[in-house]
């Protein structure tokens, strides 16, 4: 067959049109142009459907199809003259395109026949069937020897044999291959990525997939390399029992990790103290759990890691709900405990808050929060050793109250024991009669109550160190309460021995001076004893019938003792005030000594006054023995003495002057002195003038005295 020349084919629909011109129609040009689509149509046919114009001759296939549409379209509008023209043009084409796209897909047919034995090749098909793999290769050589002699038919019919062969050979090897390749993805992949292969074996995983793709390209038609598929299967399969594995040690660590930090969770839930049969249990099969791990048994592990979590899960849980009821219960305890030991009356609002978060830990369990209930039960726990804390320092607060007031209690009884000794004068009050009477038994009762407190203040503290805190709180305030009574009966006694002084001094130093010298002063001092007395009578009256325990005040007489002290100072003021005027009686005694010794009483009234002196001396002496009324007396009696003394001395010395003077004037007349020595007579007579007025001055005074002393 002539080769198909390119030029002269692009001319020739001009070349035709030109004759069918210059020459003429003849005949009916309808048929002619009804056939001329018709064999177009069938070329065109033949062309796309058959050998794959579309692939081969895309172009020229276009130019085909549009000749034939037009020439259709001038058919459909009765044009027949341009549809004989455009359907022989397209005919033309048709055929033109039928021949290229033979031409060329015969080429590609003989090319991939050569493609198609080296696939035989490649796949070693000669052992699975030598006929067959013998008879590929001829029908490749006759497929190209064909081509080569414009046989495009031929070529087409044997490149399409060699195909059909090799896929007949191949198709059990691709048959395997693509079930192999289903078995890996659908089978193999999917059991690593159950056992969580993308997150516990990724590399695993990856590689996988990445060699199932590679498969796929090679079992594709465009490679089937079979062989080579079948490798990289066996590696696949290889790779993803490793990475099973991988993925399943991974898992068994992970689980063995959560299986130990629950048991760990179980003993710190308390699970030894509340489940220890079963938390011994379930590190019995933790133990055995591992060991096959240690043997790398990790379906084992894993599957027993399954059924093991919940049973761990059941024993937290449980040991949960025990530990916070227990947590409860010592709390409930607890209160019980504080309660019977009279926490509430002691410490106010304390053990309330307690009860509060107990309440709060009860409504938390029911809601299942178990660690809410621990905390809240730690915290009133807390709580509690605070309140006993604070108990215990209220206990010890008591007791050194006690000891302290019963310490000051006793120095107080020891240093006024003689106080219970001191008989005071007897009195007219009949209360006083009884308590002076009832001094001694009380003294006695006293130094029991001191002795034994001091015992029950021991008892006190061992009571606190057994933790009995009300009880010890209880024995101190009852030293407390029993020093109080010491102490109130210390001063009801010291009270009473004053006012019994007191109006005993106050009765002697009335009868002492008091009345006659400091009226006034012992006004004033009967009537603070009065007020004291007055004070003592009230209080006596309030604790009449006050029991040893009922002692609020024991500093009640105090204010009573303060009372009898500022009758003892008003005592004292009468008492310094009658020695003051006594005083001053002998001192003006010892002046009227004074005066009588000027009266010459030396020369004329010696006896009188040595006498008058010595009742001085007596004044003095009673002064100092504490007789006020009678040195005053004897002061008195002395100045009366002395002015006796001082009379008549001073009589005797003026009688001796007057009659001296007298004498001495007579004489002096009598010589004639008036005459021979006036003065000598002056003299004489001025001494007896002064004679004459000591005489009559002494007695003046002497009268004066007289009358004053009457």
């Amino acid at each position: 067959m002539p080769r198909f020349n390119p030029l002269r084919a692009s001319l020739f629909p001009f070349i035709l049109a030109a004759l069918l011109i210059a020459t003429g129609l003849t005949g009916c040009a309808k048929q002619r142009a009804s056939m001329a689509l018709d064999k177009a149509r069938k070329d065109l046919t033949q062309a796309k459907e058959i050998h794959e114009a579309e692939k081969y001759c895309p172009d020229k296939l276009k130019e085909a199809d549009e000749k034939f549409k037009a020439a259709s379209n001038d058919m459909s509008s009765n044009q027949f003259d341009s549809a004989l023209i455009n359907g022989k043009i397209a005919a033309e084409l048709s055929r033109q395109l039928l021949t290229t796209t033979k031409q060329l897909r015969a080429g590609a047919l003989v090319a991939e026949a050569d493609k198609h034995v080296k696939v035989i090749e490649a796949n070693h098909a000669e052992s699975i069937d030598k006929v067959k793999y013998d008879k590929i290769h001829q029908l490749k050589e006759d497929a190209v020897q064909a081509n080569g002699k414009d046989k495009h038919d031929k070529a087409i019919e044997l490149g399409l044999a060699v195909k059909t062969e090799t896929d007949a050979l191949l198709n059990q090897l691709k048959t395997d291959m693509e079930s192999k390749l289903a078995d890996v993805k659908k089978v193999k992949l999917e059991e690593l990525l159950r056992e969580e292969g993308r997150k516990e074996a990724q590399a695993f995983v990856t590689k996988a997939e990445s060699d199932i793709v590679e498969m796929e390209k090679m079992i594709s038609y465009e490679q089937r390399e079979y062989v080579k598929a079948g490798n990289l299967h066996t590696a696949i399969v290889k790779g993803i029992a490793d990475g099973i594995i991988e993925a399943r040690k991974n898992r068994s660590v992970k689980k063995l990790a959560i299986l130990e930090e629950k048991l760990v969770r179980a003993r710190f839930e308390g699970a030894e103290q509340y489940h220890a049969q079963r938390l011994a249990e379930c590190e019995s099969t933790y133990t055995n759990i591992n060991k096959h791990f240690q043997s790398a048994d990790y379906v084992f592990v894993l599957t027993n890691a399954d059924i093991f979590d919940p049973q761990l899960d059941r024993l937290i849980l449980e040991t949960r709900t025990l530990c916070a009821k227990d947590k409860m219960q010592n709390v409930v305890n607890a209160i019980a405990a504080m309660e019977a030991d009279q926490v509430r009356k002691y410490l106010p609002d304390r053990l309330e808050k307690v009860e509060k978060m107990l309440a709060s830990a009860q409504g938390e369990f029911k809601n299942d929060l178990f660690d809410e209930v621990k905390k809240i039960c730690a915290a009133a726990m807390e709580e509690k050793e605070l309140i006993i804390k604070d108990f215990d320092a209220l206990a010890v607060e008591e007791i050194r109250k006690g000891r302290t007031d019963m310490d000051s209690s006793s120095d107080l009884l020891g240093k006024m024991g003689n106080i219970f000794a001191i008989h005071s004068p007897i009195s007219q009050d009949p209360q006083r009669t009884n308590f002076e009477n009832g001094k001694r038994a009380l003294q006695g009762e006293l130094d029991r109550i001191v002795k034994d407190s001091a015992l029950l203040i021991g008892v006190a503290e061992v009571q606190r160190e057994g933790k009995k805190m009300s009880a010890a709180i209880e024995a101190s305030r009852k030293v407390v309460r029993d020093a109080r009574y010491v102490t109130y009966q210390i001063y009801h006694v010291i009270v009473h021995n004053n006012l019994l002084e007191i109006s005993d001094r106050m009765t002697r130093i009335a009868g002492d001076g008091g009345s006659q010298f400091a009226q006034a002063e012992l006004d004033k001092a009967t009537k603070v004893l009065q007020e004291a007395q007055e004070m003592v009578r009230e209080r006596e009256k309030e604790t009449a019938t006050l029991k040893r325990d009922d002692v609020k005040d024991p500093d009640a007489f105090k204010l009573a003792i303060a009372k009898t002290s500022d009758a003892f100072t008003e005592m004292e003021v009468v008492v310094q005030r009658v020695k003051h005027v006594v005083a001053d009686k002998i001192d003006e005694a010892r002046k009227s000594v004074g005066a009588a010794e000027k009266c010459k009483t030396e020369l004329f009234a010696q006896d009188d006054m040595a006498n008058v002196k010595q009742m001085v001396q007596q004044s003095e002496a009673l002064l100092a023995k504490g007789e006020l009324y009678n040195s005053a007396c004897k002061a008195d009696e002395v100045k009366t003495s002395a002015l006796n003394a001082a009379v008549k001395s001073a009589g005797l010395y003026a009688d001796r002057e007057l009659d001296g003077a007298r004498i001495a004037v007579k004489k002096a007349t009598d010589a004639g002195t008036e005459q021979y020595a006036p003065v000598r007579l002056k003299d004489a007579q001025q001494r007896l003038k002064t004679s004459e007025d000591l005489y009559n001055g002494v007695k003046t005074s002497v009268d004066k005295v007289k009358a004053s002393e009457s």
